[in-house]
């Protein structure tokens, strides 16, 4: 039930504050943590992608991993992806 909350108000907030959602991750339920982080890592992914809408995976994916980790970083050692 938490977990499920977490998830809706990280999904309606995403849009609204990235910023706030990457906050909160850090006490967030791991499975709302995984989630918002997914989500994050597909919004970033579509932000990446050229005009044409072919996907650079090799770059785009190294990228999201790299904000992924900048993400997590310093915030919490237990926070697993």
């Amino acid at each position: 039930a938490k977990n499920n909350l977490q998830d809706d108000i990280f999904r309606a907030l995403l849009p609204i504050s990235q910023s706030d959602v990457e906050e909160q991750l850090v006490r967030a339920e791991p499975g709302a943590r995984k989630h918002a982080a997914d989500s994050i890592i597909a919004r970033y992914v579509e932000k990446k992608q050229p005009n044409t809408g072919a996907l650079r995976s090799t770059s785009v994916t190294v990228e999201a991993k790299l904000a992924l980790t900048k993400l997590y970083a310093g915030k919490s050692n237990s926070a697993q992806i």
